[in-house]
């Protein structure tokens, strides 16, 4: 199903109780503009009880940081009027590459897959792994 392996998800509990989520994943039919060493994070789900305490932000940073590899670009998906998920990737460092859509076959959202419309930076990581900092802040995109 996947083009690699890897995937998983980053769990944050409070005790027993499940607070916050993090799920990656690599390139499948349903993000196909990801390059085959490339991550996709998603979907994320933070406990409204604890939202606006930086559970996201962590979770973002930490799935980053772990899994980071040469040439590997981070994307997340997020819609437009989804505000405050829009400022937690930016405050990790993505940039928005794109604007898309999902094309759904009968309709149906499981079958389908998000289709960028519009580019809007560049597509390839310019930074090498020596150079970590600014590594780190390039390889990061939403969509």
């Amino acid at each position: 199903m996947f083009a690699r392996d890897q995937c998983g998800a980053l769990l944050i509990r409070d005790g027993l109780r499940l607070v916050h989520y993090s799920a990656f994943t690599p390139r499948f039919w349903r993000f196909p503009f990801l390059a085959d060493g490339d991550l996709q994070i998603g979907d994320t789900w933070t406990d409204p009880a604890y939202r606006g305490k930086g559970l996201a932000l962590f979770a973002l940073q930490t799935v980053v940081r772990i899994n980071r590899q040469p040439q590997r670009w981070f994307w997340y998906v997020v819609e437009d009027l989804n505000l405050a998920s829009i400022r937690v990737v930016e405050k990790a460092g993505f940039t928005l590459s794109g604007e898309g859509t999902w094309i759904k076959p009968w309709g149906l959202k499981l079958l389908g897959s998000y289709v960028i419309r519009t580019a809007v930076g560049p597509h390839k990581a310019t930074a090498t792994a020596d150079d970590e900092d600014d590594y780190a802040h390039d390889e990061r995109r939403h969509v």
